[in-house]
């Protein structure tokens, strides 16, 4: 491990927030006054968090309480003792979440932005004052209350080492902004600087490094990363820095297949551990630190992943858990949209120079200026777009499948059985899949919606029926325990059994064995066809004996769902889109109806959806096919539908 011979170096300085605002304010000419607005609520102490909507907190902030239930923890007792989730309808990653203290960058954007106005000497000068006298109190109230009402080893927010370590690291970017502040005594200073180091003792003190390990173990290692560079004169820092690298290094290894994906099953933990791993290699290229070629190269791998889940409309599908968890909120557009994770595409365009991160990604976003300069906007804008279509893409290893075909995109998850990864953010989604055509969502994973707070609802989310799948005999695909919201039993086993693509279609064909007595099978076939827009699935049941199957279709919020004739259903989007579905060989007594659902956009959010649900009873065996089709108009989707051929469908 190399290292520069100066002091540290960090995203950003004091000297450079001036001219970065210039840039903000040329390139995001809402963003600073949406940041002043925030801050503005902020000082007001109001918060939307985890689904809570906007909350007034009160003159004092209670950092103990779950605002959301109105449970409060008591801050005497020993971290040690509490435990996760032992206090039905109190959701502790309110408290936790508050705590990660990711809105100090917006107050200091609007610190810096009323220093401009000053500066500017623009009418509303004296505002302007009042303003950043505003932003820096709260900055310092905050900081200073939370120190006095955390003891280390005490109370809610020291439970779990990655709440200490992702806090750490949004300290170390408040103080980049609140530094120059004239009016900070140097007393306060020096008690945040003995936090920030309580916090590196208490993270490697308790690193989280139970087998398998997790997002949780890497986030700990993130914020030992930040905390060395923060510290380079502690004592301990040097043993942290060196630590923290070779591990991220060994866990880079660990954690994340040949072919750049997550091992926890979850699409969203994937861009977690993305952003922490990327964090950690930005800042290390910063202050001169070189990760080893294998590591650069898995983690291009990670972000080609992201790039490839990201559906038009730039949100990732859920598969798997979603708790709506970052490193940073850098913009102000990421708290509202919690599944848009192309910013860290903008990134990998301009790390590794790559065209079609670009073509992805959108527009630099305002949080890339703050982590890669006005050097990593003029670098950005000086990629080519690649304006290619992003083709078919498999990762049988990890089990995703992408098919393309036209307008239509479908993400199938077929997530093998790994007994040396962790399950606990793995739903029972085998076979499932997720469908879009350009920018529109069809079919889609609900999410998530809750952990502990809620046992019930966590079990329906993450259960077979809230999945685009099959369910037998009222059985899970695998075993979870309905009181332990992470414990996940992983019994089934997926096999790939054909898997073809010509210019006319895509054809993926997988196997699920249920671990249950007399052992299930089921075999799922998608032909997408490439010109029609076409998709035809089929289902085949093998289990010997008399048994119930349902076969789910959940279709995303703002699709009118309707039943028009038997065997057939017909939705309309928002935008006047159809969506045309017929079952084409119905066994006998099959019946289809639709049924209220719900989706979770993000933890703590749950808004209402339609399901599409086939029932039917057989006897050893049952086969259904059905056919889906997607037209702007009633006209088009009946052209498509009399030149179906389904003898050779």
């Amino acid at each position: 491990m190399n290292r520069n011979d100066g002091r540290a170096q960090f995203f950003i300085s004091d000297k450079d927030i001036p001219r970065l605002l210039c840039v903000i304010s040329e390139k995001f000419p809402r963003s600073l006054t949406r940041a002043k607005e925030s801050a503005d609520r902020i000082c007001d102490h109001k918060f939307d968090l985890l689904g809570s909507g906007e909350k007034a907190l009160g003159a004092e902030i209670d950092w103990q309480l779950d605002f959301k239930s109105g449970y409060r923890w008591s801050g005497d007792t020993p971290s040690a003792k509490i435990k996760y989730g032992h206090k039905r309808g109190a959701d502790i990653k309110v408290p936790w979440e508050l705590s990660r203290f990711q809105h100090l960058v917006t107050l200091g954007k609007a610190y810096w932005y009323s220093k401009k106005r000053i500066e500017q000497r623009a009418e509303s000068k004296e505002s302007a004052v009042v303003n950043a006298q505003k932003y820096l109190r709260e900055f310092v109230g905050e900081i200073e209350d939370w120190i006095q009402s955390n003891t280390v080893g005490y109370g809610v927010n020291w439970v779990c080492p990655m709440e200490a370590a992702i806090r750490a690291v949004n300290w170390i970017w408040a103080y980049h902004f609140f530094r120059g502040g004239e009016e900070i005594p140097e007393s306060f200073w020096k008690k945040f600087i003995r936090s920030l180091r309580r916090h590196g003792e208490y993270v490697y003190g308790n690193l989280e490094s139970e087998f398998p390990r997790t997002n949780h173990y890497l986030a700990d290692l993130v914020g030992l990363f930040f905390i060395a560079h923060f510290l380079p004169d502690y004592e301990g820092s040097k043993e942290w820095l060196a630590f923290s690298y070779y591990e991220l290094i060994g866990e880079m290894k660990t954690q994340v297949s040949e072919e750049g994906v997550d091992y926890e099953g979850s699409t969203h933990y994937h861009c977690l551990v993305t952003e922490l791993f990327l964090a950690a290699y930005i800042l290390g290229m910063k202050n001169g630190i070189d990760f080893p070629p294998d590591f650069k190269r898995k983690l291009e791998m990670m972000l080609e992943f992201v790039m490839t889940v990201t559906k038009p409309n730039g949100l990732i599908p859920q598969i798997g858990d979603n708790d709506s968890g970052r490193l940073w909120f850098l913009g102000e557009n990421g708290y509202s949209r919690r599944l848009d994770w192309r910013y860290l595409l903008n990134l990998g365009a301009v790390i590794f120079q790559r065209k079609d991160f670009k073509a992805r990604s959108g527009d630099l976003g305002e949080e890339n200026l703050w982590i890669l300069g006005e050097e990593g906007l003029d670098g950005f804008e000086g990629i080519p777009v690649n304006t290619s279509n992003l083709e078919s893409r498999d990762f049988p290893a990890s089990g995703y499948y992408l098919l393309r075909a036209g307008t239509l995109r479908l993400l199938v998850d077929c997530l093998p059985e790994d007994r040396s990864a962790p399950h606990g953010h793995r739903h029972n989604s085998r076979l499932s899949f997720e469908l879009s055509s350009k920018d529109e969502d069809l079919i889609v994973d609900p999410g998530s919606y809750a952990y502990t707070a809620d046992p019930e609802w966590r079990n329906r989310f993450r259960g077979t029926a809230y999945h685009s799948t099959v369910l037998l005999d009222e059985k899970e695909q695998n075993r979870f325990y309905r009181r332990q919201p992470f414990e996940f039993r992983e019994q089934s086993k997926t096999r790939l059994l054909r898997r073809e693509s010509t210019a006319d279609y895509d054809i993926l064909e997988l196997e699920l064995q249920w671990a249950h007595p007399g052992y299930f099978y089921q075999r799922r076939r998608y032909r997408l066809a490439k010109r029609e827009d076409i998709l035809l699935i089929e289902d085949r049941i093998s289990a010997p004996g008399k048994h119930r199957f349902r076969a789910f279709f959940h279709f995303a919020p703002g699709i009118e769902l309707s039943l028009p004739k038997e065997g057939e259903a017909a939705g309309i989007s928002r935008s006047g889109a159809a969506v045309y579905f017929k079952l084409v060989s119905p066994a006998r007594g099959a019946r289809m109806l639709t049924q209220k659902s719900w989706f979770s956009p993000a933890y703590g959010e749950k808004i209402e959806s339609r399901t599409l649900r086939l029932s039917s009873d057989f006897r050893d065996r049952v086969d259904f096919t059905y056919l889906i089709i997607f037209g702007k108009r009633k006209e088009e989707i009946q052209k498509k539908l009399a030149q179906v051929d389904f003898t050779t469908a």
